[in-house]
Order: C-alpha cells, then sequence, then structure tokens
C-alpha cells in the first residue's frame, strides 16, 4: 500500500520552497537553508529550521487521494 503526506511547501526558515528540495525516505531537505524536516510529523530533523511544517491529513477515497482540510 502507497502511503501519501502532504505539508506545507513553504520552509519555516526562510524563502525556500521544499518541493525544490531533496527527499530521502521521510526527510525533505530544504534547498535554499539545508533545514530538514520529516514530512510525516512535521518535525524538524535539522538546523537551522527550528519551528516545524505543517502536514494535512491524508484520506483515501477510490481512486483519489483526498486532503483532509482543518
Amino acid at each position: 500500500m502507497t502511503t501519501f503526506y502532504v505539508t506545507d511547501d513553504a520552509c519555516t526558515h526562510g524563502p525556500g520552497s521544499l518541493s525544490e528540495g531533496f527527499q530521502e525516505d521521510h526527510i525533505i531537505e530544504c534547498d535554499f537553508h539545508g533545514g530538514c524536516f520529516d514530512i510525516r510529523d512535521g518535525q524538524v530533523t535539522a538546523p537551522p529550521c527550528m519551528e516545524p511544517i505543517k502536514t494535512y491529513k491524508v484520506v483515501p477515497h477510490d481512486t483519489a487521494v483526498v486532503i483532509e482540510s482543518t
């Protein structure tokens, strides 16, 4: 079964776009500052970032993936 994760795209440390960064396993690295986050819960895993990114619940629905809004 495939697992999907959804987060904000903006790094909490500055103007970096996480979609432009590098992902390995569950860790995404900001291409601007090199800070890292865990895409499963948004927690910071490497400086210079100090604040987590927002994550969103993903719900499989038939042949689509739905992002649950809060």
